[in-house]
């Protein structure tokens, strides 16, 4: 109950592609008190993050146009003091190769199946410490 009754108020970047994931993790995020903004991919991230600031970043890897890794190297060059931690969220096992090239820039890489939305929100919740 206390991931849902305590309003956090954080802002937090969903990039997702597959509309279907998207709306449940922004629904299940809406409901713990987490601000979320969507994109469909790391373009459209990149131009919102150019226009506002976030708590966190979530993303995937696998998307059309620009993927997370893309995104990842973007935001990893954002200034330390003004830059999001960043989760991963992925539907494909991800090599222990790209985990170490990963490792420095992300806070957290999770697969897809069994993350419910309620468990995304605790990881956020406990990186954020709210």
């Amino acid at each position: 109950l206390k991931l849902y009754a305590t309003k956090k108020g954080h802002s937090v970047l969903l990039v997702e592609d597959d509309p279907a994931t998207g709306r449940m993790y922004e629904r299940g995020l809406q409901q713990c008190g987490f601000r979320v903004t969507r994109a469909v991919n790391g373009i459209d991230a990149r131009a919102r993050l150019d226009g506002e600031a976030f708590d966190l970043v979530v993303t995937d890897l696998m998307m059309p146009q620009s993927d997370g890794y893309d995104l990842i190297n973007t935001i990893a060059a954002i200034p330390v003091a003004e830059r999001p931690p960043v989760i991963v969220v992925t539907g494909a096992a991800v090599s222990a190769e790209r985990q170490a090239e990963l490792a420095d820039n992300v806070s957290s890489i999770h697969l897809k199946s069994g993350l419910t939305p309620r468990g995304l929100a605790e990881r956020i919740t406990e990186l954020l410490n709210v």
